[in-house]
């Protein structure tokens, strides 16, 4: 569980330290318009992928993680070579569905496996290794 939290929060700060100068750098736009809409749909991805994917089993919910990151990064690194506005967009809709769902799927399979009196503590370890990532 610790590489996925690792992987889907590097690429979280990846993409909202880098997310709007690839725009910038793609569309040869300076609007803080078109950088902040880049971030806007990673978090608005993430919010919906957790929406939809609440009830889905864990197993489900890993695999959408595992496609969502590697199909999203995929997506922005070809973007990089292209001039088209909507790849870096698609990838960052895509790479935000993997992000929450890597996220709220370890916090699914791991916490309830912990005892009561232990769970504070485990939720503790997933932030921290999230946030190092």
């Amino acid at each position: 569980m610790g590489p996925a939290l690792f992987a889907a929060w590097a690429l979280a700060g990846f993409f909202g330290s880098l997310g709007p100068s690839l725009v910038r750098m793609v569309s040869g736009s300076d609007s803080v318009v078109m950088a902040g809409l880049a971030l806007f749909l990673l978090a608005g991805a993430a919010a919906l992928s957790v929406l939809v994917l609440h009830s889905a089993p864990p197993a489900t919910v890993a695999r959408v993680r595992t496609a969502g990151l590697v199909v999203g990064v995929s997506i922005t690194l070809a973007a990089t070579a292209t001039t088209s506005l909507i790849s870096p967009f698609l990838g960052m809709v895509v790479a935000g569905v993997g992000f929450a769902s890597g996220f709220q799927g370890a916090i699914r399979s791991v916490v309830p496996l912990a005892s009561p009196e232990h769970r504070a503590g485990v939720l503790s370890v997933i932030y921290l290794v999230s946030y190092v990532g």
